[in-house]
């Protein structure tokens, strides 16, 4: 995710520059964050996210003692690699190729890019400021505070909405494939709780959702009318 911040900051300053609009980005991060947890479409989202948190909650010391029938340590192995690691690097290839075989505009890889990066950005931010204020202790490690949500699953199910919104339901839902391997593995390999594994999926796909809101073709769409010999040309910006 430092990684992700780094490329975005460079990303950010390299399209201001060309824009004389040094604020813009960041200001984007704010507003789709906070679309994400204000906007009336999602309600619903983050409603069933605290139940379905506080259902976790009352089974997570049922589910602990049984964690290693839930799947092979090499199929666990798997789910820790994605969400730890390999979600947050394949990122941008992934985007990169699949608008460079479908002949995207530079324009339309740039937003792509600004939606993708913002989004995992401040599902990465979020997850870590959560996690200091919540200060859960790790099942396998009451030293560390740092339990609730899970980093792994935010990650992971965020990068999922993401590829969906962009691409459709084919790609999305080999993502979210992936995505439950990584939580479920996180709890098989004792570093969560099932409970913390439902709150960072909730908040990767509710902050995924909240940016694609904020900056969807729609929202980026420039009306511009005029009357030439009677006639309103628009231009509209895809």
């Amino acid at each position: 995710m430092i990684t992700l911040l780094a490329a975005q900051i460079s990303f950010g300053k390299t399209v201001a520059a060309e824009n004389n609009i040094p604020a813009r980005w960041f200001g984007r991060l704010w507003d789709g964050t906070s679309t994400s947890f204000t906007h009336r479409d999602l309600r619903s989202h983050w409603i069933i996210t605290g139940v379905g948190t506080l259902a976790a909650l009352t089974i997570d010391n049922q589910v602990m003692p049984h964690r290693n029938q839930l799947m092979s340590s090499e199929l666990a192995h798997v789910g820790n690699r994605w969400g730890g690691f390999w979600a947050a690097v394949s990122i941008l290839p992934v985007v990169f190729i699949v608008d460079q075989v479908r002949g995207k505009s530079l324009e339309q890889k740039r937003r792509n890019l600004d939606y993708v990066f913002s989004s995992m950005i401040s599902i990465g931010l979020t997850t870590e400021i959560i996690k200091r204020v919540v200060g859960r202790e790790r099942p396998n490690n009451p030293r560390s505070k740092l339990s609730f949500p899970s980093g792994h699953a935010s990650a992971a199910f965020g990068f999922a909405e993401v590829l969906r919104n962009l691409y459709g339901s084919g790609p999305g839902l080999v993502a979210y494939g992936l995505a439950v391997i990584t939580g479920i593995s996180r709890i098989h390999d004792n570093r969560h709780y099932p409970s913390d594994i439902i709150a960072g999926a909730g908040l990767g796909i509710g902050l995924a959702r909240g940016f694609f809101i904020e900056q969807k073709p729609s929202r980026i769409i420039q009306g511009h009318l005029s009357q030439r010999a009677n006639m309103i040309n628009i231009s509209i910006m895809f």
